[in-house]
């Protein structure tokens, strides 16, 4: 239960929801939030810079993007991978997600050597990730 106070210590025990599509891994033990508080019974965390995490390996690549997602909020995701100019050159995905973490392979073969953006586009945010193809 999140408190009045700036802090709050979450006990991780158990996850439920994940899509079928993706897979997820629980660590047991305790995950501390600062600048959570509780008003009016609504919760209050300013999240703008912090409601996704977006990594990938390996990187440089030749076959097979991992890419690792964790979600604070549920909502709706849009990956694409675009090339050195910006151009969007593959559409990954566009799906809702419940809250959680997220590991999912891409195959990326298809692409030139180059370095291109992993972008993903979350609540009107944009994270970019740079990967090198090398065949």
């Amino acid at each position: 239960m999140l408190s009045t106070d700036v802090e709050t210590v979450l006990d991780a025990v158990n996850v439920t929801g994940i899509s079928s599509s993706y897979t997820y891994q629980v660590i047991p033990g305790k995950l501390t939030i600062s600048g959570i508080c509780e008003e009016d019974g609504l919760r209050l965390f300013d999240d703008s810079e912090h409601n996704f995490g977006l990594s990938i390996s390996p990187n440089p690549s030749s076959k097979d993007l991992v890419l690792t997602l964790s979600l604070i909020d549920e909502s709706n995701i849009n990956l694409t991978i675009a090339d050195i100019n910006g151009k969007v050159v593959k559409v990954l995905d566009d799906i809702y997600l419940s809250p959680g973490l997220y590991q999912k392979s891409y195959n990326i073969e298809d692409l030139s050597n180059g370095t291109y953006y992993l972008k993903l586009y979350n609540k009107g945010r944009t994270k970019l990730v740079s990967f090198t193809v090398v065949k």
